[in-house]
């Protein structure tokens, strides 16, 4: 078990991520009472999403090319390991203070050069919305209010963009992207319109729980008609259709044919 101590250093609270390849890098952690799901699972375990972070390592293990997309970072728990792979990251988050976190996380980890961190929320427009805490995970962030002027609440908002207007953070190499933005994954491919053109996403880990209605029948014919297919994250066994609303996990590997 990687330690679960914890210490203060320039108001970042310390815990030890433990990466596939068993080493361990320094991560700003929530207090345990404020995130009882991701903090604390780092500070008792050492990780978070074990199985996923794993099977990404993995995948990207064998293409000595391929870049990591984040999108709904949060603290950091896949970023981190990647860009201790030593890969290129990208990582999107639409909270400021997870970003903050992660970026005190890589300076101490000596991984900065390998991330790049935008803040911003990811939908299918560029407009402002409010923001809401996800409950038990003060990390986690749900969009719960969009408007074309200014947002009612200023200190709890931010600006959407569209992955389109990302694209040239990518060049040729394929790219890993991990998406988890709390239900808001089919509007964000709906702003994705040269996206899948121009960049070579060979993989997608998205997280599936929050999308049995439409947004769920949206991203399996975007997916599909771009030659992506689902599958178990833990063992790669192909996903059925006819199953998605009924059987699938929570989180699924979409794979390039």
């Amino acid at each position: 078990m990687a330690s679960a101590e914890a210490s203060l250093a320039n108001d970042c609270n310390i815990a030890y991520l433990r990466n596939p390849d068993e080493s361990q890098s320094p991560i700003c952690v929530y207090d345990s009472k404020e995130d009882t799901v991701i903090s604390h699972s780092i500070l008792t375990d050492g990780f978070w999403e074990k199985a996923n972070v794993q099977r990404v390592w993995m995948l990207m293990e064998d293409n000595a090319s391929m870049e990591f997309l984040d999108l709904g970072c949060n603290i950091g728990v896949f970023t981190i390991p990647i860009a201790k792979l030593g890969r290129r990251v990208t990582s999107v988050d639409a909270n400021k203070v997870n970003l903050q976190m992660l970026s005190t996380s890589l300076r101490y980890g000596r991984l900065g050069d390998n991330v790049t961190l935008i803040w911003n929320g990811i939908s299918n427009e560029t407009s402002y919305v409010n923001l809401k805490q996800v409950d038990d995970n003060v990390g986690g962030t749900r969009i719960i209010k969009s408007s074309k002027g200014e947002p009612k609440d200023t200190e709890n908002s931010i600006i959407t963009i569209k992955l389109d207007e990302i694209v040239n953070m990518f060049g040729d190499n394929p790219v890993f992207m991990k998406i988890d933005i709390e239900g808001y994954e089919g509007l964000a491919l709906k702003g994705a319109f040269s996206f899948f053109k121009e960049v070579d996403v060979r993989y997608i880990l998205m997280e599936w729980m929050h999308h049995t209605n439409e947004s769920g029948k949206y991203i399996l014919y975007y997916l599909y008609e771009r030659s992506f297919r689902p599958h178990k994250v833990f063992d790669m066994t192909e996903l059925q259709i006819k199953d998605a609303f009924t059987n699938w996990p929570g989180d699924i590997l979409w794979v390039k044919l």
